[in-house]
């Protein structure tokens, strides 16, 4: 399962967020017409895409650490 949290945090601001909407509107309309975006602007979304799911293995490894760290104490 996946959830999504749509508020800027430490590890994903929010103009990123505000961007990667931005790109993911951008590339839905291109998929619908059977393109692909500026190779460019696809680099732009794939690092975007990286960092939101690097910023969720972030969020989810701190959490861990915290809850870890409270049971241990």
């Amino acid at each position: 399962m996946i959830v999504q949290n749509f508020r800027s945090d430490r590890f994903f601001s929010a103009e990123q967020q505000k961007r990667l909407s931005e790109l993911m509107s951008i590339w839905r309309t291109a998929r619908d017409r059977g393109e692909t975006l500026p190779l460019d602007r696809q680099a732009e979304l794939d690092n975007l895409v990286q960092a939101a799911i690097g910023r969720t293995s972030d969020f989810s490894l701190n959490r861990c650490l915290f809850t870890y760290a409270n049971w241990v104490s």
